[in-house]
């Protein structure tokens, strides 16, 4: 597979991760029905936590180098920062509660954990076989007991 198809994939894994926080960003202040409790239901958190680790792991696998795993996560906080502070038309998709916080710690630390072990999978030191010890000769080519 050519180095430019690997690019292009890894680009493609990036606009996901662009759309999955614009989408996660959306659906954070969910709530559950009244007659339910009414109580808030962030569903965007757990598909950040589901889709994060996903997204580094995929990008990793199609991507030259496992650096690049970093992408999604990188791509994903800037859209959630710049839409949650700015959002379109200057409202603001971030609501100022638990649930922003939840939101952006819980994305950045499953796929900040994803994207340290593919890159440290790429820099693990290459071991050496065990050097079996050969028993004792002598001079003469017998074998020492010891």
């Amino acid at each position: 597979v050519s180095r430019l198809l690997c690019w292009f994939a890894v680009a493609v894994l990036v606009v996901d991760s662009m759309l999955l926080a614009a989408y996660q960003l959306l659906f954070l202040p969910l709530h559950l029905p009244r007659s339910l409790g009414g109580w808030s239901l962030p569903v965007s958190v757990l598909a950040a936590a589901v889709t994060m680790p996903l997204l580094v792991w995929a990008t990793a696998g199609v991507a030259p180098r496992r650096s690049a795993a970093l992408a999604p996560v990188i791509a994903w906080l800037l859209v959630v920062i710049t839409l949650g502070a700015a959002g379109p038309g200057g409202d603001r998709a971030l609501p100022a509660d638990w649930r922003a916080l939840l939101l952006v710690a819980v994305g950045m630390v499953c796929g900040g954990v994803a994207a340290g072990r593919m890159v440290a999978r790429q820099y693990q030191p290459v071991t050496k076989p065990p050097v079996s010890e050969a028993p004792a000769t002598t001079r003469t080519g017998e074998v020492e007991d010891g």
